[in-house]
């Protein structure tokens, strides 16, 4: 676990595992915001770090956002200066930005799109935004 706990805190892991009655890896998993977690866990952990005065708000998470361009070849010049200010203004406060091509085809529904795996991890990128090709559609009676 990456520090997630205050350095001011007196309590740890161990502790707030410990009055939550759960394991270590339990407390762990709630504490980064994994969602596989049974809602009564979750509760009882974060009760437990309240209790002991754990400030969870200082959480040293990482600060990556994560840029998704689907069905693209090439990079238009506008999202190629969009993409830098973008970048730039990030990096300016301290968040790194992660570029990921995101391929599918047109016919796909929504519904049954896969992000890649890397979004899926809170602890690795804290926010998506997803950029792309639309499919133009017309209809003829």
């Amino acid at each position: 676990m990456k520090n997630i706990l205050s350095k001011k805190s007196k309590y740890g892991l161990r502790e707030i595992a410990s009055a939550a009655h759960v394991s270590v890896a339990t407390a762990s998993r709630v504490l980064n915001g994994n969602s596989h977690v049974d809602p009564a866990l979750q509760k009882a952990v974060l009760d437990s770090a309240a209790k002991l005065g754990v400030d969870l708000t200082q959480q040293n998470r990482t600060k990556a956002l994560a840029f998704l361009l689907s069905n693209r070849t090439m990079m238009h010049t506008f999202h190629y200066r969009v993409l830098l200010g973008a970048e730039s203004y990030c990096s300016a406060r301290g968040w790194d930005m992660v570029f990921l091509s995101f391929n599918y085809l047109p016919q796909v529904p929504w519904k049954e799109l896969h992000l890649p795996n890397v979004v899926h991890h809170r602890d690795t990128v804290r926010a998506v935004i997803l950029a792309g090709q639309t499919l133009r559609i017309s209809w003829s009676c």
